[in-house]
């Protein structure tokens, strides 16, 4: 596409772009048909090898199978899959106005414990239903979770679920985000219900501490901190007084052996209300825990969900059925593909940039492919603040990360760096659709 918003998409109406990615665009549509809100999701034509973009493809279709499998008011919907001359592939989802997790986090930090057990209680059912039909999600994190206007939370973005029987998303590989990742899936690409309850675990160390258990700046050191790594527990690392027994439940969601942590997402929650409730910080039965799914079986499910941020904060819909590098287009949802080849044997993972040496990986890359082999080396790559020979996804998703950390400072009233970010998004995406947006925000915060 040229960058000219479409009238259409296949019998959809568009009427407005509400943001776009590195690897795809976001319409607000509406089906006439049905006349309701929609949320169109298009991809961009792929600057990729016939491998990866065959590989793309096939992760589109293979999360529109995904989504024909479950049902939960906790999981978005999808309404369509389609493709279309001179668009490309589209997904049509359901329309959710509010923000992400990731957002709401930055905005406010740590939440308070009601707000943790009810925003939670509502993704452990989510989580649970989506295994009990043998799907795993493989990247929850907050980016992925959906805080709608009314309350409502749902997860979103099962772009790189593995769906059984799949020949696309196999074991061996990982594919993710290193920061909310389980330490099996970067070390030997080993998936199971278990290392998404180890990421939920991770989300909800946010959720209570405000900060991230395994923070870093660059995807290498953050995976080898997963693999290697205690956090330090939730009270000590953020800044709100927390109680020793949430303390105690978070870090085995945490425990780096699969076995030792929670059997179920609702046994987590169910354990994290008890111990708020134990601290007197909540009354008892406050909360309203879902029910626990049968596993396996069960009829045609429909489920879904697509990712979006940037320029949209305010505004966030439904899952991205992605591909490979990324087809998500959340605010931090970059493109960054590890993988090797030639992987040999013996444990951990080796590390190879699948693109030029040299050029940054970020931590909340929407997707990252790391194959089984080796041990993890930490100058497999490094940071590279040039421009040059960077393809046109990477200096979008560099332009991300960069007004992304303009809106941090902004926030903090440290406007000097806030230009300096502003700057370098302008250098690497002139294009980008948020720049005007945060631009106008600090001249205004200066009193321009």
């Amino acid at each position: 596409m040229n960058g000219k918003i479409p009238e259409k998409i296949g019998r959809y109406i568009v009427d407005r772009l509400l943001g776009q990615g590195a690897m795809g665009s976001v319409y607000l549509g509406r089906d006439p048909a049905l006349d309701r809100k929609v949320a169109i999701k298009t991809v961009r034509d792929l600057d990729l090898d016939e491998k990866h973009k065959k590989s793309f493809l096939e992760r589109f279709k293979n999360e529109a199978r995904a989504a024909a499998r479950l049902s939960h008011p906790s999981i978005v919907a999808v309404y369509d899959v389609g493709e279309e001359d001179g668009v490309g592939p589209f997904l049509v989802l359901e329309y959710v106005p509010g923000s992400t997790l990731k957002h709401i986090l930055r905005s406010r930090g740590a939440l308070p414990p009601a707000e943790v057990i009810d925003v939670a209680a509502q993704i452990a059912g989510a989580i649970d239903v989506a295994h009990a039909a043998g799907i795993i999600h493989r990247d929850v994190k907050p980016d992925n979770i959906l805080v709608a206007e009314d309350g409502r939370a749902k997860l979103a973005d099962f772009g790189v679920a593995r769906v059984p029987d799949a020949a696309l998303t196999k074991e061996g590989q990982f594919l993710g985000t290193p920061c909310y990742a389980a330490p099996e899936t970067l070390a030997k690409g080993s998936y199971s219900a278990r290392s998404d309850l180890f990421s939920f675990a991770a989300v909800i160390y946010e959720l209570v501490s405000g900060v991230r258990a395994f923070p870093g700046d660059d995807a290498i050191s953050v995976a080898h901190a997963v693999v290697h790594e205690t956090p330090p527990p939730p009270s000590e690392a953020g800044t709100r007084s927390l109680p020793k027994q949430v303390d105690a439940v978070v870090l085995r969601g945490l425990a780096k052996d699969p076995e030792a942590r929670f059997g179920s997402a609702i046994e987590m929650i169910e354990a994290l209300d008890h111990a708020f409730v134990e601290a007197g910080l909540i009354e008892e039965g406050s909360a309203t825990m879902p029910a626990r799914p049968a596993r396996r079986g069960g009829g045609a499910w429909v489920f879904g969900g697509v990712l979006i941020g940037g320029a949209v904060i305010g505004i966030a819909l439904v899952l991205g059925l992605g591909g490979l590098p990324a087809l998500g287009v959340g605010e931090d949802e970059g493109d960054a593909a590890i993988e090797d080849e030639d992987a040999g044997p013996g444990g951990g993972i080796v590390v190879r940039a699948a693109r030029e040496a040299g050029s940054e990986l970020d931590v909340d890359a929407g997707i990252v492919v790391i194959d089984a082999g080796a041990t993890i080396d930490a100058g497999a790559t490094g940071r590279d603040s040039g421009i040059a020979g960077m393809t046109r996804f990477e200096r979008e998703d560099a332009a991300k990360d960069a007004i992304d950390r303009a809106r941090d400072h902004l926030e903090r009233r440290r406007f000097d760096d806030a230009e300096r970010e502003l700057a370098r998004a302008r250098e690497l995406d002139p294009e980008s659709s948020d720049l005007e947006e945060v631009e106008a925000a600090l001249r205004s915060a200066r009193g321009q």
